[in-house]
């Protein structure tokens, strides 16, 4: 493909990993502002809503959890590249393409008590949704009787739990 050759979504073969590098680069240079440019991009490229935050946002984090087993990043710095990928999916999300196929089932998500960590969490409903799921997010730091009580009232077919 040369790099005037549209791929699937729209955008220049060029310009996408051009597109998908910066959302990464953002999230590894904890930098919320250079997501947002570089998501609107995405956006009035036409590149998939999805595919920027999986091969963009998300490997982007991919690179800073290296860092962060390395001791090269630390919580700090972690809590800054979530930051950077929560900016880039804000504007992103609204232009998710929603299997509405059909109803695939219905998830009721959290993370356990005594974990406030969500960036998982977070992609992992976001992913669900558009995959056709009914996503119920209880947040962070969930007891299992909430887990529980709430899989019960919604009759959920899957409890996730981060």
């Amino acid at each position: 493909m040369s790099d005037t050759t549209p791929s699937m979504n729209g955008a220049p073969a060029s310009e996408r990993e051009a597109i998908l590098a910066g959302l990464a680069d953002a999230v590894v240079k904890l930098d919320p502002a250079l997501a947002a440019e570089f998501a609107q991009r995405a956006i009035t490229t036409g590149l998939d809503a999805y595919e920027a935050i999986n091969d963009g946002l998300a490997r982007g984090m991919t690179v800073v959890s290296g860092k962060f087993e390395r001791r090269e990043y630390f919580v700090p710095e972690l809590l800054r590249a979530a930051k950077a990928m929560n900016t880039g999916i804000g504007l992103l999300e609204p232009h998710l393409k929603v299997d509405a196929g059909m109803h695939k089932g219905t998830v009721v998500i959290a993370t356990v008590k005594g974990d406030i960590h969500q960036i998982g969490k977070n992609l992992v409903a976001l992913m669900l949704r558009t995959a056709g799921f009914t996503v119920h997010d209880l947040g962070v730091n969930c007891p299992v009787e909430k887990f529980l009580a709430k899989a019960r009232e919604e009759n959920a077919d899957i409890i996730a739990m981060s």
